[in-house]
């Protein structure tokens, strides 16, 4: 995706102009609740700039949505254990 940080087809949650304003990469994760996803959206300065003087930046968009289910898994897992645990001390 090739993008300027006026361009209305940014994406929601991209970080872009924020990257542009620091000069500094910019990492945030964000949920598309029209595609029930989770996204990491990165932006990153690669010190290049065009033959306009703006500034050149690799944009990342990944779908981390399998890992946040299995973070939230793994959650219950450990809240179960833990109520087990309590249960067994009490018992």
């Amino acid at each position: 995706m090739v993008h300027g940080i006026e361009d209305d087809s940014t994406y929601p949650g991209c970080p872009p102009k924020e990257a542009v304003e620091s000069h500094a990469p910019v990492e945030k994760e964000y949920f598309d609740e029209g595609h029930g996803r989770w996204l990491s959206i990165a932006v990153y300065p690669t010190g290049a700039w065009t033959a306009d003087a703006e500034e050149i930046h690799f944009h990342m968009i990944r779908d981390i949505t399998a890992e946040k289910q299995q973070d939230a898994e793994l959650a219950e897992c450990r809240r179960r254990l833990a109520a087990l645990a309590d249960e067994g001390a009490a018992g």
